[in-house]
């Protein structure tokens, strides 16, 4: 991930010594991106990017700060050819507010530039100060008429525990209503979004020493799941634990090769006489073991029944998985995260309801972003949740772990001294949530952002300059590794995609 940097783009610099670059019309130029907490980072990190470039700020010198890690700001000095700064500032909470913001024209807090010391890069923390600022940009993970649920509930879940560990809920919030003739949005990428799991949610898997396999169809050394003369390739598979013998062998992780002409194609009995596969065992009993790996999966069904509250310990699933209570980390409604999962988990019905304390099953949290839902994943003992797919790159927000009360509290929310990030990424229906993926539709759980904005609060050199971020988002070009650091492996631009999808309608409060 960037942090600051200052860069002269040498155009500009040629520019000055002809005597192309005057300050006669130098002003200052502000894009307050107000919103969605999926897209924080993405656009942080592409502000700095976007201002250097010449079809974007044109400016000389780029420096970023944040106030905390919702509210960050980039400041692009001589920029446009006539010196001019430009302010980049993005505040998040969840989409419905984005929309809001633009819809009620009132001014939100965000980042006071008078405030931050050092500039020493968006997540410097040095800005000391919010003011109070009229959002031009509303970001959103969806379409206003996308919210069609409520929460109810504490409005940060546990995140105050021990403290005062169940606030008291949050006015209710009314939803965006359909935007004014003067407000419009454009879309320019896709939010990639993921499940996630505590890594103490685990599978039973069979673990075995490697096989030299080097007759299979992909000629390597180490056993091939794919080798055509294997019967039952049963490395890696599921495994009942409760089966296991001796110092954790167990039978279910011996696979076979195939018995051809009576003699054994493979394994430890390879060249010997054979009646059926089962006389073939790739290795013996005593080389396997049935151990706890992290859960690298969630399908569909598994999905919607644990965040309908139909499920609540995770052997509930079967003997495969590690046993525990299930902890549901969500967003309230009024998020385009929690619209999105709530519409690709249907006919599930989402649990809605946040329970008052964690009981001795199936806790329910609801946060209002998605870093403390994160917080919450990388606490609990147990948890599941979901967010925007690079969420856990350069994460700060996990604390310390998985140690718990007998209530299932966390002990505290103290960092963790050696940054260890208790909670990883899942696939979803088996495939990764990576850029390409999403592209060929392959991998479903995605949003067609939009950007809204008042047609009227754009005008001169500040429309140019929106439109040349939308112009600059929208290419995909532009979302390399140099602009958004590893998140380019998740995001892309909404042109590219093979597929599309149709909004819901209706509206519904937030936290009752």
């Amino acid at each position: 991930m960037k942090i600051l940097k200052k860069m002269t783009k040498g155009f500009i610099a040629g520019a000055a010594l002809m005597g192309m670059v005057s300050s006669a019309g130098a002003a200052d130029y502000n894009l307050n991106i107000y919103g969605a907490s999926a897209q924080y980072k993405f656009w942080l990190n592409l502000s700095e990017s976007f201002l250097l470039d010449p079809t974007g700020g044109e400016c000389s010198n780029v420096e970023q700060d944040s106030y905390n890690k919702k509210h960050g700001i980039a400041r692009g000095t001589g920029c446009l050819g006539d010196n001019s700064t430009i302010y980049i500032r993005y505040s998040s909470r969840a989409s419905y507010d984005g929309i809001n913001a633009i819809n009620d024209q009132t001014t939100r807090e965000m980042v006071d530039e008078t405030s931050c010391v050092t500039w020493a890069g968006p997540k410097a923390n040095s800005c000391t100060a919010l003011k109070s600022a009229q959002p031009n940009l509303g970001a959103s993970d969806v379409a206003w008429d996308a919210f069609t649920q409520s929460t109810t509930g504490w409005e940060d879940g546990n995140i105050n525990w021990p403290n005062d560990p169940y606030s008291a809920p949050s006015a209710t919030v009314v939803f965006p209503s359909a935007p004014g003739a003067t407000v419009t949005s454009f879309q320019p990428i896709v939010v990639p979004f993921a499940f996630f799991a505590n890594n103490s949610v685990g599978k039973f898997r069979c673990v075995r020493p490697e096989i030299n396999d080097p007759a299979g169809p992909i000629s390597q050394a180490g056993w091939n799941p794919m080798a055509s003369h294997k019967a039952y390739p049963h490395g890696m598979w599921e495994c009942d634990p409760t089966k296991s013998v001796g110092d954790g062998n167990n039978p279910q992780c011996v696979g076979y090769y195939k018995c051809i002409d009576n003699v054994c194609n493979g394994g430890i009995n390879s060249g010997q006489e054979c009646d059926t596969a089962n006389d073939c065992p790739d290795v013996a009993l005593e080389d396997t073991r049935c151990e706890a790996m992290p859960l690298n999966n969630i399908n569909h069904a598994m999905a919607g029944l644990i965040f309908s509250g139909k499920i609540n310990n995770w052997e509930d699933f079967g003997p495969y998985f590690t046993p525990g209570k299930i902890v549901r980390c969500m967003r309230h409604a009024g998020s385009g995260t929690h619209a999105t999962v709530d519409d690709l988990l249907k006919p599930y019905s989402l649990k809605n309801v946040s329970t008052p304390k964690p009981l001795a099953y199936g806790p329910t949290w609801h946060y209002t972003s998605s870093s403390d839902l994160m917080r919450c994943v990388a606490d609990f003992k147990g948890a599941v949740g979901y967010a925007d797919a690079d969420k856990l790159l350069d994460f700060k927000g996990i604390k310390d772990g998985c140690a718990e009360d007998p209530e299932g509290n966390p002990d505290n929310h103290r960092d963790d001294p050696d940054g260890f990030a208790g909670a990883h990424i899942m696939q979803y229906n088996g495939v990764e949530p990576t850029r390409q993926k999403i592209i060929n539709c392959e991998y479903e759980f995605w949003a067609a952002q939009h950007v809204y904005y008042d047609t009227t609060a754009f005008t001169g050199m500040l429309e140019t300059l929106r439109h040349r971020l939308e112009t600059f988002s929208s290419d995909s070009a532009n979302l390399t590794e140099a602009n958004i650091g590893n998140a380019a492996n998740f995001w892309g631009t909404q042109s590219q995609m093979k597929c599309g999808k149709s909004p819901v309608t209706s509206v519904k409060s937030i936290i009752n």
